[in-house]
């Protein structure tokens, strides 16, 4: 990965609010714990 690819993804991150960023994290892992229990 190029040094200018990671510094832009750093720049995105660092314009999300951390809280919003926890919700989103909070939603995939909801969304990813259902399809788990969907394939068990």
């Amino acid at each position: 990965m190029e040094l200018n690819n990671v510094q832009y993804v750093c720049n995105q991150i660092e314009k999300f609010e951390f809280e919003e960023l926890f919700t989103v994290l909070a939603k995939i892992e909801a969304v990813v714990k259902d399809q788990t229990d969907g394939v068990d």
